[in-house]
């Protein structure tokens, strides 16, 4: 969920799980996270500086405006984390609980093929993906797709559905008259097929 709403405490701004937007909201203000509200309490008066950082993140400052885009993520190599999920792009690809808890997905994220599992010790429990572990991820927003693209020796990412990059643009293309779309080309020295 991405939103940022007015209440009676200040600005409740609620986002995916990602360390490094954490840390940058936490600069902001007297931000604290509240867990009641599931999302950061702000300072009203750094709405705008808040939206600009959220937009950096995710291309927009609400789900609404988001641009989503489902892709295929393939682990290339083990990942395993102590006592916490493994977490790539505010998506979790597994989730364990203990030592002998095995795994599960989170939301908006499936295992196609591979494995996910517990491990560890009792008392230094992990979360583990293997290598190889297919998954397909909903609605990611589209900027995070970097997160996957900026570590080509760990992840192996396939967009589905639109094509990438142009996806909202698309969008605007039916309002812009064919005359025009064809000069344009011209002006490229684009080739228009028949």
């Amino acid at each position: 969920m991405l939103k940022v709403t007015q209440i009676d405490e200040g600005l409740l701004v609620q986002i995916p799980y990602m360390p490094k937007v954490n840390a940058a909201l936490k600069r902001i203000g007297e931000a604290r996270y509240s867990s009641d509200h599931k999302g950061w309490i702000m300072q009203p008066c750094f709405e705008g500086l808040i939206k600009e950082k959220l937009v950096h993140y995710f291309g927009a400052y609400d789900d609404e405006q988001a641009t989503k885009i489902d892709v295929e993520v393939t682990f290339k190599k083990d990942m395993e984390i102590d006592k916490r999920p493994v977490t790539v792009a505010g998506r979790i690809f597994a989730r364990a609980r203990g030592r002998d808890s095995g795994a599960a997905t989170g939301d908006g994220v499936a295992l196609l093929e591979g494995l996910i599992d517990s491990g560890g010790s009792v008392r230094t429990w992990s979360s583990i993906v293997k290598a190889g572990a297919k998954f397909r991820v909903m609605k990611l927003y589209e900027p995070l797709v970097k997160e996957f693209e900026s570590k080509p020796e760990q992840f192996d990412i396939e967009v589905k559905g639109d094509i990438k990059g142009i996806g909202s643009f698309v969008n605007f293309l039916p309002i812009v008259p064919d005359d025009l779309l064809i000069q344009e080309c011209i002006e490229r020295g684009l080739q228009i097929p028949n």
